[in-house]
């Protein structure tokens, strides 16, 4: 019977786990002030902390009904990555994919700032793994994706697509 209670406590403890890191997020959220609606709030509290596109969705949903109030979305990149660290670089794309205008500056700092205070990353590999990524969504949401329009990088300069896919620095490195 003792053998029993102990598993059955150890399986409420692991999947509570789940629970109150989406409680986590949720409850970051809504103290950094960040307005969401109720079914935007369901799906933040229904994404697992292990299912990274479950989070993804959940942030880009936040984004979403955030316009395009540059200073509200950094903040709820700050707090996403504050209950999330290990995802700074993929909650950052998220937010950047849906407000690309408020990626360069606001979401990469702020996520750059959270992950460095979580004490996941230092400074230089917080930038530049974030960097990366927010460059990576942004350039891709401009471009429209993969396929053979024409392409953006990340300068700004357009060169015609031939077919496949196509980003970053046309010059040498």
């Amino acid at each position: 019977m003792r053998k029993t209670l102990s598993t059955l406590s150890l399986a409420a403890l692991l999947a509570s786990g789940n629970a109150l890191a989406d409680q986590a997020t949720l409850t970051a959220l809504q103290n950094a002030g960040i307005q969401m609606s109720q079914a935007v709030q369901d799906q933040v509290l229904a994404a697992s902390a292990t299912d990274e596109a479950a989070i993804e969705a959940a942030i880009k949903a936040v984004v979403q009904g955030l316009g395009s109030d540059t200073a509200a979305i950094a903040n709820a990149v700050k707090a996403a990555v504050a209950a999330n660290p290990s995802l700074a670089a993929k909650i950052a794309a998220a937010a950047a994919s849906v407000a690309p205008a408020a990626a360069k500056e606001s979401i990469t700092t702020a996520a750059v700032d959270a992950a460095v205070e979580a004490g996941v990353m230092t400074q230089e590999q917080a930038e530049s793994t974030i960097t990366a990524s927010v460059n990576e969504a942004t350039t891709t949401q401009q471009t429209g994706g993969e396929g053979g329009g024409d392409t953006q990088n990340v300068e700004g300069d357009t060169t015609p697509g031939e077919g496949g896919s196509s980003s970053g620095s046309n010059s040498p490195a």
